[in-house]
């Protein structure tokens, strides 16, 4: 078995359940879209209305359970517009999945979003 590379951050398991943050809109594949000759516009996905109408349909049913929702948005893009990488670090795997590096960088921002995330009514 190969040796793990970097160390999975732990997000406390107690007092989330109550709690929901989005997925990321997804990016480009890196792989298609990356070459030597590409600008970094050439990585960068739009969130599309499809993402949108999730979003909203997330938010809906965690106000229905009295649950707050935590828009991640804002983490990984720009507006509408969402890139591969930030500076030299790759932040999407693949369209859907984060690097494990970008992951544990993310994990203490999620963490913050998610203790000072408000219920409806406090």
């Amino acid at each position: 078995m190969g040796r793990r590379l970097w160390k999975r951050p732990r997000l406390p398991a107690k007092g989330f359940k109550d709690r929901f943050a989005y997925a990321a809109p997804g990016a480009r594949n890196m792989q298609e879209c990356y070459t030597p000759v590409s600008r970094p516009s050439d990585c960068t996905a739009v969130v599309s209305p499809e993402w949108e109408m999730l979003k909203a349909a997330e938010s809906t049913v965690a106000a229905t359970k009295a649950a707050v929702f935590v828009d991640t948005k804002p983490w990984f893009c720009v507006q509408d517009a969402c890139p591969s990488f930030a500076g030299n670090r790759a932040i999407f795997a693949d369209p859907g999945h984060l690097t494990g590096a970008f992951s544990a960088e993310l994990a203490p921002v999620m963490a913050e979003a998610l203790n000072k995330a408000q219920m409806p009514g406090n």
